[in-house]
């Protein structure tokens, strides 16, 4: 997706986060404030495309983390 992005003369980043694992969300925000600041010269998101895929099979009462 990035690279289509950019071939339409855009700037984009991926970014990696293992959303199943609530402990290195700090470390990605972090990521991000650094990506924001450095490559697009901000401290905001101007659009944001989530794709995550978590496969569960539980009720959503029984989930953990882990």
């Amino acid at each position: 997706m990035v690279a289509e992005i950019e071939a339409l003369g855009q700037r984009a980043v991926a970014l990696p986060l293992h959303a199943a694992d609530s402990s290195t969300f700090a470390a990605f925000f972090a990521q991000v404030t650094t990506v924001l600041a450095d490559a697009f010269g901000t401290d905001r998101l101007d659009f944001l495309i989530n794709n995550t895929d978590i496969s569960l099979s539980a009720p959503f009462a029984e989930i953990t983390e882990g």
